[in-house]
């Protein structure tokens, strides 16, 4: 779990990984959303006449308080008039999800769980405009890469490579470059290394990491990364999706291939999307056969 606090304001977000700890603190700054004060949340409870602010109401009262005299603070709920007076967030929790005995049975069904759904305003296309918003978000992506080819075992070298993204705006740059240079590296993975190989018999021949090569970071050039932001017309945040960019190293890689084979004077296509050193070799010996599986008509 991460959380993050602001005043007297509580975020709390779900299971965390691959630097989403890191984001806590920047989705509260950015989704306003999520910003509700412990005094708005216990007002409305009162005036809806909930159970739960019935209760509240009758310990504010017991107690000669009004709910913004509650504040959250450095991980503690706290009386503002008396910050001794306290509960750490975690208590609070216990006290409802945990250890409920001291709650009245008719309260018992309190949660501190609140969901909220964002819906996109998702529309048909209007071919005539070019324009319309059928998933969640758009990401756009461009890869180009040199490669060196060794004519005598077809092993691909990555000279150089550079990826430009646009995920409309960048909340946490580091976390775009990360997933900019994750998304390349398994691409260069399945372009060049990564397959499932069977034999005849259905046996899978890539069952360990000694047959099945994961790129580290001898295979890998420096990857240069640029971006570019156009917000997206759709999100509150004009943010887009990331991370979304592998596919186009897969074509990127296969193209530079495709361009080296044609200046080595060779008419072999390339017609896969993973190529290993043997195949590139066949490709360079025997440029026929995957010539003769191409066909032009008019």
């Amino acid at each position: 779990m991460a959380s993050a606090v602001h005043g007297p304001r509580l975020v709390i977000l779900g299971r965390q990984g691959a630097g989403k700890g890191t984001q806590a603190a920047k989705l509260v700054a950015h989704l306003g959303v999520c910003h509700l004060s412990t005094g708005a949340i216990l007002r409305q409870e009162v005036a809806e006449g909930t159970p739960l602010g019935v209760h509240v109401q009758e310990l504010m009262e017991a107690g000669d308080l009004v709910p913004d005299d509650i504040v959250l603070e450095g991980g503690f709920a706290k009386r503002k008039d008396n910050p001794e007076a306290a509960l750490p967030f975690m208590a609070c929790g216990a006290i409802i999800n945990a250890n409920n005995a001291a709650i009245p049975p008719e309260l018992r069904d309190i949660t501190l769980n609140c969901r909220h759904v964002y819906v996109p305003p998702f529309e048909l296309p209007d071919q005539e405009r070019k324009f319309g918003n059928l998933t969640l978000t758009y990401a756009t992506q461009i890869h180009a890469c040199v490669v060196e080819i060794d004519p005598e075992t077809g092993d691909t070298e990555l000279v150089d490579y550079a990826a430009v993204d646009d995920c409309g705006i960048r909340i946490h740059p580091q976390i775009v470059e990360g997933q900019v240079h994750g998304a390349t590296v398994h691409a260069i993975g399945a372009a060049l290394h990564e397959t499932f190989a069977y034999n005849e018999y259905g046996q899978l021949l890539t069952a360990n990491f000694y047959d099945y090569h994961v790129p580290h970071a001898l295979d890998l050039p420096e990857i240069k990364t640029g971006h570019i932001e156009s917000p997206s017309p759709f999100s509150s945040l004009g943010t887009k999706g990331m991370g979304e960019g592998g596919g186009a190293a897969i074509h990127a890689i296969c193209a530079a291939i495709q361009d080296a084979l044609r200046h080595a004077g060779t008419n072999a296509v390339v017609n896969d999307s993973f190529n290993p050193p043997e195949r590139v070799w066949r490709m360079l010996r025997s440029p026929e056969e995957t010539a003769a599986l191409v066909e032009v008509s008019e």
